[in-house]
């Protein structure tokens, strides 16, 4: 009887081991499973982004870089599928994004080899992410490449002709380059799309300034401040333009204003006073 009641103990307490064992071997897959599931891909995404329209940009790279590597690793675990047509990859979507949104966080951080070598890398897996084109342009841009990047913002407005940070910043692109009146002609499509957006009046202001449309850019100065009065730039630039056309006192209030709102543009307002002054000078003449 005591050796019955010993196996009978043994028999037990193996069981029990057994069953405890598969409990962690199942709790062990089951949170494997949940770090290569799409759903903590995303988390990390979605708080990259977060953190980037907070400012937080080193934590944005680390979420973004970490939703890259887990939404690879489902590539790795048989998820995707890999053709030999010029290296196309059907990959995770969330993985081009993640990079898309990465480069943009590098071009601020002002690293455009990078942002280029993300931008690329999210084309190369999905060639139908607008985003990915007009990073890339930004970042050529940086790059000193002005007919690439043109061609980059084509590109993204060609998939979504709708658009409109392509058209404001293919806009800037042409300002950039002195071509004054393509830029003009972008701007007003990206206002026509969204014309709630201060800072294009203020682009379009400035390529009116540069074409000596001095009107016109009073009138788009008027709506940038009108739609952000907190925008320094926009009373720099108006209180430059009255200056010129002899408005002494509306000038001095908009540089008083501006730089109220931006100390640190001060020097930058003395010194288009200076340059307001010879040009008005030379036009006496």
């Amino acid at each position: 009887m005591g050796l019955d009641s010993y196996l009978n103990r043994s028999r037990a307490a193996l069981r029990i081991f057994c069953c405890v064992a598969f409990m962690l071997f199942g709790l062990l897959l089951i949170d494997n499973i949940r770090a290569q599931s799409p759903e903590l891909a995303i988390e990390y995404y979605n708080s990259g982004r977060k953190r980037y329209t907070e400012g937080n940009f080193d934590g944005a790279i680390k979420d973004f870089t970490r939703a890259i590597e887990l939404s690879s690793r489902l590539i790795d675990n048989g998820n995707a599928l890999t053709t030999g047509f010029n290296k196309i990859r059907a990959l995770d979507p969330l993985t081009a994004l993640a990079y898309t949104n990465r480069g943009l966080v590098l071009y601020y951080l002002k690293n455009p080899d990078r942002a280029i070598s993300d931008c690329t890398q999210a084309i190369d897996i999905n060639p139908g992410i607008p985003e990915a084109y007009n990073c890339l342009g930004l970042a050529l841009i940086k790059k000193g490449d002005s007919a690439e990047a043109a061609r980059s913002f084509d590109r993204a407005l060609v998939i979504d002709p709708n658009f409109v940070e392509a058209y404001n910043n293919r806009g800037r692109l042409f300002s950039t380059i002195r071509e004054y009146k393509k830029a003009i002609v972008d701007f007003t499509h990206a206002l026509t799309l969204n014309p709630k957006e201060a800072r294009i009046y203020f682009n379009r202001a400035d390529s009116r300034y540069k074409l000596n449309d001095l009107a016109g850019a009073i009138t788009d100065l008027n709506r940038a401040i009108e739609l952000d009065p907190g925008l320094a730039a926009a009373y720099h630039a108006r209180g430059l333009i009255h200056f010129i056309q002899d408005r002494e006192r509306e000038a001095e209030c908009d540089f008083e204003q501006a730089v109220k709102l931006d100390p640190s543009a001060k020097e930058k307002v003395e010194r288009s006073i200076r340059e307001a002054r010879e040009l008005r000078r030379s036009r006496k003449f």
